[in-house]
């Protein structure tokens, strides 16, 4: 029996739910409560602690991070580290974070990269969401306050901070910091030219 099984076996007794022991790599230091369950396919690495009641949905790659109580992580979730999730969030599937700390009831559910970022509670980040972090030479840190929206295909380059209960329009390019209860909208008009095509 390797160490991989051996491990996912201790952490079967003390009330983790292991769907697939042979397919699940857990780390000796990885710390995991009663009431977890574990779908196939996920590396769990480093220091890593997993509160109760959290779905590891499958294909998850998680090392040095903190996933607080009732989360819902994957498929295919990349937290790289330093990561610092709080209660009932949803990271879903194909979610990249790194050096990021998000309190409770946040919600980016799909093909989002938060790298360097603080995001407040009750937030919910798009589709395609992006924070451009690094500027060639240094990473950068933003800031997201709480009750934020987040659109769909928004880049957030960074640093900039985004105040309470605010709204981020779809296919944004933020470059400068938004006030509390304020829409930002950092996109050009769509023009429509009726026949073009057709002439070509």
């Amino acid at each position: 029996m390797n160490k991989y099984i051996e491990c996912c076996r201790r952490h079967t007794l003390n009330g983790v739910i292991i769907i697939d022991e042979n397919s699940t790599y857990i780390d000796d230091r990885v710390l995991i409560e009663s009431g977890v369950t574990i779908y196939p396919n996920n590396f769990i690495t480093g220091d890593t602690f997993i509160k109760k009641n959290v779905v590891l949905y499958p294909n998850n790659v998680i090392k040095d991070s903190f996933i607080d109580e009732e989360c819902f992580v994957g498929p295919f979730s990349n937290l790289k580290g330093n990561n610092e999730i709080g209660k009932k969030c949803v990271i879903g599937a194909f979610v990249e974070l790194k050096n990021a700390k998000l309190k409770d009831n946040v919600r980016a559910k799909h093909h989002a990269y938060l790298g360097d970022v603080e995001i407040g509670e009750t937030c919910n980040i798009g589709c395609g969401v992006i924070i451009a972090n690094y500027d060639g030479k240094t990473k950068q840190k933003s800031v997201i306050e709480n009750d934020v929206f987040v659109g769909s295909n928004v880049t957030i380059i960074s640093p900039v901070h985004i105040g309470n209960n605010s709204l981020i329009a779809a296919g944004s390019t933020i470059v400068e910091n938004v006030d509390s209860n304020s829409l930002a909208i950092a996109r050009k008009r769509q023009i429509n030219k009726k026949g073009y095509y057709k002439s070509l």
